[in-house]
């Protein structure tokens, strides 16, 4: 870029030192320059950003596979990062992980397992949608962790397979201790 005033510093007829102001199309021009540098710059750090947000999401997959899914979801009623957004629907974000959770419910005088259907084919769906990234069935009994499944696999695996019961909230499954935890009852 050629400027039309020479930007070195002159001596005025005092003796005084000065730098000359750059002319209005000086400056115009300066200002193309800087736009079309940001720009560029712009772009690199938006693709290098792209290229990092996806290095980051494969090394927190790394280390989150490395922890135990058990050790995130068995706190995941008092943690802050998991919050309810409809009965027995969980929604949590770790290390910028989306994560669903529907609920499979114990109360107090049952002896098995409710798992709401709707619930379970909307988090099937979020999942398939890309709506979360990782999607689970939490066993719970009055809000205590007692086991998790992938939700995919668990309808694959089992529920397909299994009748369903109308109920207040819909149409349900019941799970037995065995079908949650995989461990067989003493008799």
């Amino acid at each position: 870029m050629k400027m039309k005033n020479d930007p070195s510093p002159k001596e005025d007829e005092d003796g005084c030192w000065y730098i000359p102001m750059p002319t209005t199309e000086d400056c115009d021009e300066i200002s193309k320059v800087l736009r079309e540098k940001v720009s560029k710059a712009s772009r690199r750090l938006t693709d290098n950003h792209q290229t990092d947000k996806r290095r980051l999401a494969t090394m927190l997959q790394k280390s989150i596979d490395d922890t135990s899914w058990r050790d995130v979801l068995a706190g995941m009623f008092t943690d802050r990062r998991f919050r309810q957004f409809k009965k027995f629907r969980y929604y949590g974000e770790i290390d910028s992980m989306r994560i669903g959770v529907v609920v499979a419910s114990k109360g107090a005088s049952y002896n098995n397992y409710a798992l709401n259907k709707l619930d379970v084919e909307n988090l099937i769906a979020a999942k398939r949608s890309g709506k979360v990234d990782h999607a689970f069935v939490v066993a719970a009994v009055l809000n205590v962790y007692v086991g998790h499944h992938d939700v995919e696999e668990l309808h694959a695996s089992l529920l397909q397979n299994l009748p369903c019961r109308s109920g207040q909230f819909g149409e349900f499954w019941t799970l037995t201790e065995y079908e949650i935890t995989g461990v067989e009852e003493p008799f």
